[in-house]
């Protein structure tokens, strides 16, 4: 069964921007945009090719719009290594 693992930079991204929402938004929100987030990461480890290549970047890594955010990450078997949620008006090259 295909899974995926969070870095701890990813884990502290995903803290934050729950965060972020449940200030802006609400609890209705933020868990909600967290379980799209968690699905979409399923998703991802079931089809890890889905994610635009990013070698140019870094070797071997891969990038996968999500709403307002970017998912960075890398193929790893059986699943996905997530190294970074990013959101899209982040300067990519400085946080990777």
């Amino acid at each position: 069964m295909p899974k995926f693992s969070l870095s701890k930079q990813a884990k502290s991204d995903v803290l934050n921007i729950a965060r972020y929402t449940l200030d802006q938004f609400g609890v209705k929100q933020a868990r909600s945009y967290h379980n799209d987030m968690d699905e979409c990461f399923m998703g991802l480890s079931e089809n890890p090719k889905l994610g635009k290549c990013i070698d140019y970047i870094r070797k071997g890594y891969r990038q996968y719009n999500h709403k307002s955010h970017i998912i960075f990450y890398k193929i790893e078997e059986p699943g996905i290594f997530i190294i970074r949620v990013l959101h899209k008006s982040a300067d990519v090259l400085l946080h990777l």
